[in-house]
């Protein structure tokens, strides 16, 4: 009897000790995630450079493909590690994941390619004739266009604020164009979405959903360009992921027909910092950018 009291009784030790180790090894794990890895040590935004990659297509017969394309980025320093990873998201959210392949010209030859051969297929599928191409009042549409401008507006040492200026036209009436922000965290090179920025809780976006509300109902108001603007709907009025950061405080851009008709373009609705801070991550890059400006 004390022989099998004796087995249990150590069998129970090396499971209370294999338990103390685990959790010993979970909590230096969570404890060690608080910390900045290597690539993740602030830098100086002196220390970067930045280059403009650039491809454009125009051709003068009908039908054509017209493309320009023009990307500002950080230039890949060996030794600023988060240099890489920003030029490489920032081509990402411009081009799309997937022509993302080596560096930003082989990325837009990827893009070009495909553009070109959904033009190609897209013509083949077209019924016109060359009268058609002749004709002033209706060539035009055989005349497509493609446009990525991006460029850096804001380089600080907590943030990098890009903005992609887009056009596309493939027949029709009009074209369909705008503006893409994107905030990035010079920490670890991604992009901030909402979450990373703002308090997740409902009733803190409700509050910010108020604040902008009141800003459109301000435009709506004030302005004559808007004074006939009805919304689609006021649960569209919220906070977007394409919004950017400035000295004037966060900015919201709602593309044409988010909100609203196409003839009144796109909206911007920008919110001072004081009026968002409390509802703001305070440990985010965003947070920081406005404490140290």
């Amino acid at each position: 009897m004390k022989k099998i009291l004796t087995i249990i009784l150590v069998c129970i030790l090396v499971i209370a000790f294999g338990v103390m180790i685990f959790f010993l090894v979970m909590n230096y794990s969570g404890s060690g995630s608080q910390t900045p890895s290597p690539d993740e040590k602030p830098v100086c935004i002196d220390d970067f450079s930045f280059d403009s990659i650039d491809f454009h297509q125009h051709l003068d017969t009908t039908p054509s493909l017209a493309i320009d394309i023009v990307l500002h980025l950080p230039v890949a320093n060996p030794d600023i590690p988060v240099s890489a990873v920003l030029r490489r998201n920032i081509i990402a959210d411009v081009l799309g994941q997937k022509y993302l392949c080596g560096d930003a010209p082989e990325s837009i030859k990827a893009y070009v390619g495909e553009l070109n051969s959904s033009f190609r297929s897209s013509m083949d599928e077209m019924d016109f004739s060359p009268s058609d191409l002749n004709d002033e009042g209706i060539s035009y549409m055989y005349s497509w266009e493609e446009s990525l401008r991006s460029s850096i507006l804001i380089a600080s040492s907590q943030i990098l604020v890009t903005k992609t200026t887009f056009y596309s036209y493939t027949g029709g009436a009009h074209g369909f164009g705008g503006d893409n922000y994107g905030v990035y965290s010079l920490l670890n090179g991604k992009r901030l979405s909402l979450g990373d920025v703002f308090l997740s809780d409902s009733s803190s976006r409700a509050d910010v959903s108020k604040f902008l509300h009141s800003a459109l109902r301000s435009l709506i108001a004030n302005d004559e360009d808007y004074r006939d603007m009805e919304v689609f709907s006021w649960d569209d009025v919220k906070p977007v992921e394409n919004f950017y950061v400035s000295s004037k405080g966060i900015t919201f851009v709602y593309l044409p027909y988010d909100i609203a008709a196409y003839c009144y373009g796109q909206i911007s609705l920008t919110l001072p910092f004081a009026a968002v801070q409390p509802y703001l991550i305070p440990e985010s890059p965003v947070y920081k950018y406005f404490s140290n400006n």
